[in-house]
């Protein structure tokens, strides 16, 4: 039996961007005029916007027009302003009332943009950005998924941002434990929409999905990034970006892999083991459909969520009938724990398939460790969207400020987090200026975005949005190694199909 360890993984990022307008001195000339009226005026009634509009409503006292005077309709017309709409120029009110509707219609500066200024800006376009720095955050379980450390994913993006700036603005990363459930992924999300300009999920199917579809998110603009997991209700979410491929998406290369490590565990017959959620049904449908495509005899288990290890052990009992003792393959996309318990289990029966699967779900050195303690002989290798450290990049074994985690083990997911933070460094300058970096204005640089591996990404495979949101072209293959008790990496780069 093997106990297990609390949890610790990925977790959301979140930026934040704040800017203001004022009239300029021309409109501010050009309201007096037309209005006879001093600027507070103005501002009384909802001269929040620029431009020459403005939305004064009318002469008379400071208080916004409640003596009456020549003040206009100008909200009715229109104008140039880009929080408040009027021009103010036609003449009309006779009391401040009108001056007053002016101001209300202004606060939105619908008529204004239509008639040549600049759109109205939402308040929640460039939430979170000061002048000096820009907070990012993450969220993915912390507990409740697999032994993972938290100081790992501390480390790690403090390894990417302790040395470097976005617009000469320093950026700090905040984690938030989802705690593997749904529900509680989705008020850390709708609480980050608030505070920040973007989220990330970095891991967790269930939770990821939870926050993509969420409507406070979707209400907000709020730009939301995760690794690829499902496609499940998020193929046509505008502001949803997929970092690394969709479970589904890395089937094709599962085969390949098992083919090339494995070829007589290929040639057997094949358990597809997934968790029982709905979010998994797109990566099942595309395994079976790909063996029976090769013409493999095939199984599927679908498993509970966070299961216990006597369902663990139900589980690898049905896959050994299917496969035999000694054969077969078992793709997997299961958590972390649930694998760990079926390998105490198999280790028991001597239950020997080749272990196989997408990433981002085995393959770490932490799984690595309790896995092998049970069984050295193991075959297992899965998908990745970053390389074992056996091929860590230049970039990454030179940070050293804050110094990294000192057990070996939790230095991959420093390394994964160390490769997030710098496709987001890229994404973020992708927008031209601190100016532009808006929510609005992120999402669309996004769906034009792409990086290449070995120039700006130096861990993630090639990205390429191409105008969609599931870019990701390729992973990592990584095979468990326990000679060494962790992971290596397969082959020179990424693959891909």
């Amino acid at each position: 039996m093997i106990r297990r360890t609390p949890t610790t993984l990925t977790g959301i990022v979140l930026v934040a961007l704040t800017a203001g307008c004022g009239l300029s001195s021309q409109a501010v000339t050009s309201l007096k005029q037309q209005s006879g009226g001093s600027s507070a005026a103005g501002a009384g009634v909802g001269s929040t916007g620029t431009g020459a509009g403005g939305s004064i409503g009318g002469t008379g006292t400071t208080a916004g027009g409640t003596t009456g005077g020549s003040g206009g309709t100008g909200a009715a017309t229109g104008g140039t302003g880009t929080t408040t709409g009027g021009t103010g120029t036609t003449t009309g009110g006779t009391t401040g009332g009108t001056g007053t509707t002016g101001g209300t219609t202004g606060v939105t500066g619908t008529t204004g943009a239509t008639t040549g200024g600049s759109s109205a800006q939402a308040k929640y376009e460039t939430v979170g950005i000061s002048a000096h720095q820009i907070t990012l955050g993450l969220h993915a379980p912390q507990t409740g998924a697999a032994p993972v450390p938290l100081q790992a994913f501390k480390t790690g993006t403090k390894l990417f941002w302790e040395n470097h700036t976005v617009f000469g603005r320093k950026v700090v990363v905040n984690f938030y434990d989802d705690q593997y459930d749904p529900s509680v992924a989705r008020q850390r999300c709708e609480t980050l929409s608030r505070q920040a300009f973007l989220v990330i999920g970095g891991a967790g199917t269930d939770q990821i999905q939870a926050c993509a579809t969420d409507p406070v998110l979707q209400a907000t603009h709020t730009p939301y990034l995760s690794v690829g997991v499902t496609t499940n209700g998020l193929t046509k979410l505008p502001y949803y970006y997929a970092i690394s491929q969709t479970y589904a998406a890395q089937v094709p290369e599962v085969w390949t892999m098992a083919n090339q490590l494995f070829p007589a565990n290929a040639k057997g017959k094949w358990a597809i083991v997934t968790e029982n959620t709905p979010n998994f049904n797109d990566v099942t449908a595309a395994a079976a459909s790909l063996l029976a495509a090769h013409h493999v005899a095939y199984k599927i288990i679908r498993t509970p969520k966070a299961g216990s290890q006597s369902q663990a052990s139900a589980t690898v009992n049905q896959a050994e009938a299917f496969t035999g003792r000694s054969g077969g393959t078992v793709f997997l996309d299961v958590d972390p724990n649930y694998w760990i318990d079926m390998i105490a289990a198999s280790g028991q029966s001597l239950y020997q398939p080749a272990w196989v699967g997408p990433g981002v779900t085995q393959g770490e050195d932490l799984v690595a460790g309790p896995v092998c303690g049970v069984q050295s002989y193991i075959k297992a290798a899965f998908l990745s969207p970053f390389m074992a450290l056996d091929r860590e990049p230049k970039g990454f074994k030179q940070q050293n400020n804050p110094p990294p985690d000192g057990l070996k083990t939790n230095r991959d997911v420093e390394l994964l987090l160390y490769g997030v933070n710098e496709m987001l460094y890229h994404a973020l300058l992708s927008v031209g200026s601190i100016k532009n970096l808006t929510r609005d204005n992120f999402i669309n640089a996004m769906s034009h975005f792409s990086a290449q591996h070995g120039r700006e990404l130096s861990v993630l495979p090639t990205i390429n949005f191409n105008g969609g949101h599931f870019g990701s072209t390729g992973a990592w293959i990584e095979r468990l190694n326990c000679s060494q008790v962790q992971y290596v990496t397969v082959g020179s780069g990424p693959i891909s199909h």
